[in-house]
């Protein structure tokens, strides 16, 4: 897709096409999808004809330039030549590395992974459709899809889900490729543009997410494509408009924290499209990309509205994350609290002092450190050492170069009122109203995500404007290495044995690794077994609400055709969801009273731990 664009646009850069190809599969992706679902068409042979289609669209294409004698633009790649660009490169090139070998020897272990990001591609699998399903974890059919439904293609083309992470590997990559674009934009030059990826690539967070199938780093990259569109339009450049509205839409569809990070950008936007002064073009400029990003989500907020009553799902479930009172101490204490993730050091009196003046500030406000209107999961209670927890993990390097890039750039007005000014000025304002919108809450460090590969290209231009190359690349280097704990010892999939213990994902069965961040093994285990062997493969579950689901999917053996898996459970879907008569031959239960001795005429067969089994021998 990117050689056929580059050739059709031979304006274009490389990056630019690369960036533009994504967001044209993305979409593609999202609506092949909704069409394949409406006729249970999502099988392998279903998704191989829908992917057939473009491709050999694609191949037409070329094929008749090539007839008209037009010259092919096969892309150049050139290595680096200063010593400095190279060190970045080798920084960058052992930091893919690694985090490809755990996402390829790792299976997705994440916990909301195993509860339901996972969950909902094995139910779309099975199910041939991302039609809403009975369930009782509701966040496997109301939140935003996207990611997920890229995983669905690898997925079912796979049948396993061993490419699964590769989704936001790949991600990673992409963003990297923004990042550097973008830096390029702004005046950055080879070595600012090689920082700006090394910056990227050695986010703790981000490279916790890379080898995973949580949504943060996706959503990032297309928040990365709505930036570079932005930049497009702030040149003048024609044509960024459809890019930009489906960019927008395809980060709404992957989460909806993207609301957060795009409204700045569209207030830019907006700016600069009436810059030109006519209003009819305007018009239909804005309604146009508003078209296109609500087109690639349609089918998600449609469901979710016939069902909710609601575009974003469950009124009490949506309102839990959104702060109830937007006023200045809101916002400062969110401001503070979100920092505060960043500002994690060795340095236990370090750490003590931020935590003080934290809680001073929250004292003068008059404010409870944890109130309800503006938190929702976990307490604040200090700023801690490094986390290295997965979902909790802080990028106090980068936060520090972020801080130091723009006290750099205020004294000098050439700087402070050019392009890298205003970029840095409308990313930082990503991170207020991000605070403003959403309530604290102890796992927020990675939905922030967004905003520090948003910064990588101010940070690079910046510091290259002060720095020689080499000096730049030794920063760079620091910086990567910064990163090693994270790239090597993840607690749930570390690359190496971490201390004190001789396992890590080389040397454990990938099996064993679902459970590296919570469920219960050895009854998932028994419980499965003995279904299997009693030829049964229908079976019902009735689980807690964040309770590991999809574990009890690759035990089972999915995906298979013979296998089916329906949750019984009452509420709205089980009433408004058009199921057909589900006659299981076994029912997992968690949690259920003694006195239940029956579930859908199925005796008890055995019970280990939490669960119970009802299934006649």
């Amino acid at each position: 897709m990117t050689m056929a664009m580059a050739n059709a646009r031979p304006g274009w850069s490389w990056r630019t096409c690369f960036l533009r190809a994504t967001i044209l599969c993305a979409s593609y992706t999202a609506v092949a999808t909704e069409l394949l679902s409406l006729v249970h068409g999502l099988t392998q042979v279903g998704l191989t004809l829908g992917w057939l289609l473009p491709l050999l669209f694609v191949g037409w294409l070329w094929a008749r330039e090539v007839r008209r004698g037009t010259n092919t633009r096969w892309p150049r790649i050139g290595l680096p030549r200063s010593t400095a660009d190279r060190l970045l490169l080798a920084s960058l090139v052992a930091i893919l590395i690694a985090t490809g070998l755990v996402a390829w020897f790792a299976p997705p272990n994440t916990y909301d992974s195993l509860t339901y990001h996972m969950s909902r591609v094995a139910h779309w699998a099975q199910n041939r459709s991302v039609a809403l399903y009975p369930t009782g974890i509701p966040r496997q059919t109301f939140m935003s899809p996207g990611a997920e439904v890229a995983v669905l293609q690898v997925y079912v083309l796979g049948q396993s889900d061993r490419l699964a992470n590769f989704i936001s590997w790949f991600a990673m990559v992409a963003s990297l490729v923004a990042v550097s674009h973008i830096a390029k934009r702004m005046g950055a030059g080879h070595t600012g543009q090689w920082f700006a990826a090394a910056f990227s690539a050695a986010l703790p967070m981000g490279i916790a997410q890379a080898s995973s199938t949580m949504t943060d780093y996706v959503v990032a990259y297309w928040m990365l494509c709505v930036a570079a569109e932005s930049l497009s339009l702030l040149s003048r450049e024609n044509g960024a408009v459809p890019y930009l509205g489906l960019a927008a839409g395809l980060a709404i569809w992957t989460k909806p924290t993207a609301f957060a990070f795009l409204l700045p950008f569209a207030l830019l936007d907006l700016l600069l499209i009436l810059r030109r002064r006519e209003w009819r073009r305007t018009v239909g400029a804005a309604a146009l990309a508003a078209g296109l990003a609500l087109s690639v989500n349609a089918g998600a907020l449609a469901r979710n509205l016939s069902v909710y009553g609601s575009p974003l799902g469950p009124r009490g479930q949506v309102a839990g994350f959104a702060n109830t009172v937007i006023d200045g101490r809101v916002l400062i204490s969110n401001v503070l609290r979100n920092a505060a993730f960043h500002a994690a050091t060795p340095w236990p009196e370090l750490n003590d002092w931020i935590t003080r003046g934290i809680i001073k500030v929250h004292l003068l406000m008059d404010m409870n450190l944890n109130d309800p209107r503006a938190t929702s999961h976990g307490a604040f209670e200090k700023v801690g050492q490094p986390a290295y927890d997965e979902t909790r993990a802080g990028n106090t390097v980068q936060a520090t170069l972020i801080l130091l890039s723009a006290v750099l750039v205020m004294p000098r007005s050439k700087l402070r009122w050019s392009k890298l000014g205003l970029y840095g000025l409308v990313v930082a304002c990503t991170f207020i109203v991000y605070s403003g919108l959403f309530k604290w809450q102890v796992w927020g460090s990675r939905l922030q995500l967004p905003f520090f590969l948003l910064m990588a290209p101010f940070v690079g231009a910046t510091l290259e404007a002060y720095l020689p190359s080499l000096a730049l690349a030794v920063v760079g280097m620091g910086v990567a290495a910064a990163a090693w704990p994270w790239l090597t010892g993840f607690p749930s999939r570390p690359l190496l044995p971490l201390p004190g213990t001789d396992w890590s994902i080389l040397n454990r069965p990938r099996s064993t690794l679902y459970f590296a961040t919570g469920g219960d093994e050895p009854a998932y285990r028994s419980m499965t077994g003995e279904i299997l062997s009693n030829g049964c493969f229908t079976v019902g579950i009735m689980l807690g609400g964040d309770t590991a689901e999809y574990p009890l999917w690759v035990l089972l053996g999915a995906p298979r055709s013979d296998l089916q898996v329906e949750w019984i459970v009452a509420g709205e879907l089980a009433t408004k969801q058009l199921l057909p008569e589900f006659r299981p031959c076994a029912v997992i239960c968690e949690d259920c009273p003694g006195e239940t001795q029956e579930i859908r005429g199925l005796p008890v067969h055995s019970a280990i731990g939490s669960f119970t089994l009802y299934m006649r021998s």
